[in-house]
């Protein structure tokens, strides 16, 4: 069985919207509502995108560098959230109409 892409974040709002893209291209994922979840499940997704709500308290965990994490913002990025970004490794920032 292969690992899902990865979603983490707390914001209900973000989550149904990504849930919905999700069911839309026709793939499930993996939710972690808090750091430590993401953590575990951070090396095996295939895809790990971070809501912005989550961006700098998983900053401060520092999970290890990898490629396909993308941060999502929902509204126009802030320059705090694309510091977060680069903090967590994140290859781009997408801001999904608020």
């Amino acid at each position: 069985m292969s690992a899902l892409p990865l979603l983490v974040t707390c914001d209900d709002v973000l989550l149904d919207d990504v849930l919905r893209l999700a069911a839309a291209a026709g793939t499930t994922l993996d939710v972690a509502h808090d750091p430590a979840s993401a953590v575990r499940a951070w090396a095996s997704a295939p895809l790990v995108l971070v809501g912005a709500d989550q961006v700098d308290v998983l900053a401060e965990r520092r999970p290890p560098r990898r490629a396909e994490v993308h941060v999502l913002a929902r509204g126009p990025a802030d320059d705090r959230l694309f510091r977060g970004a680069l903090a967590t490794g994140a290859a781009g920032v997408a801001e999904l109409p608020a």
